[in-house]
This record gives C-alpha cells, structure tokens and sequence, in this order.
C-alpha cells in the first residue's frame, strides 16, 4: 500500500472500492501519548532552546494545598508513575489535558515559577498535546465540540 515514512511514501492508501477517497492510516494515538507522557516525565523536552520538565510540575504541587487549591486532577503519583501503572492512558491524558495547562498558565501569569521553569512553553505543549490527542481519540464524526471531531472534519483548527 506504500504507507510509511521513506521517500516515495504516503500516509494513505486509496480506498479499494472507491478511487476518488483516500485511506489515512495514523498511529496508536494511546500509546503515542503514553510514549510522550513517559519521556516528559524521565528527561522532558527541549523546546525552542528551553527544556521542559516535571520541575514545573512539581512546583505547583508544592503550593496546591488545603488553603489554595489551583490543580485539582494531576497528583504526585502521576508524576512518579512506574512498572504497570505506565500503560494506562487515563493517568496520561490527566496529565496532558486542557486543564493542566490552564493551572500552568495561570500559576505562570501569578508569578508562582522560577525562570529555570518554562511554565510558558510547558503550558503551550500540554495543550497542544491536549487537543492532538482529542482528534486521534474521537469517535464519533458528530461531536459537537469541532475540536473533537475526527481528523478532516476541521482541517483549519487540526492541521
């Protein structure tokens, strides 16, 4: 079918009973985002000339306390995730979700990071992340969030 990466090569295939549709062939967005989460957590990401990493992380579960609450989904176990635990993909799109980079941002905006943090670029790539993963994972061509629908659907916003 002449899917792959190498010169020559396309990521699709035209549809057997049908020459005028091309097939998409895309990777397992799951365990791409396992793959991702799992990087950032053991040595993060370079990231125009800034490295990002779970220090970020870290600082705003330092100050996330009983008195001033600004996570409330990623926990220090979703940082220090091991062995089996790291085939889930729940703990992963916990972390990498809309809401995580919006406690970044906002902790960032308040002043709660120290420059050697990236908080900009770590919020910037959690959402991207975020909304990759929301057209890899959708189902259904109907969604009414136009993030959400499946690849094609909303090629300005997707691509």
């Amino acid at each position: 079918m002449n899917v792959g990466i190498d010169e020559g090569q396309t990521s699709f295939f035209t549809h057997p009973s049908n020459d005028n549709l091309k097939v998409f062939v895309f990777a397992d967005g799951s365990h791409l985002l396992k793959l991702i989460r799992n990087h950032y957590l053991d040595r993060g990401f370079l990231i125009r000339d800034k490295h990002i990493s779970k220090t970020c992380m870290e600082r705003i579960l330092s100050i996330n306390n009983r008195d001033l609450k600004v996570m409330f989904k990623v926990t220090e176990a979703d940082l220090t995730v091991a062995g089996q635990a790291r085939q889930k993909v729940s703990t992963a799109t916990k972390l990498f979700s809309q809401t995580t980079a919006k406690s970044i941002r906002g902790c960032g905006e308040q002043g709660f990071f120290y420059n050697e943090e990236a908080w900009e670029e770590t919020a910037e790539t959690f959402q991207l992340v975020n909304d990759w993963f929301d057209v890899f994972n959708s189902k259904c061509k109907d969604e009414r969030n136009p993030k959400k629908k499946p690849y094609g659907f909303n090629f300005e916003y997707q691509n």
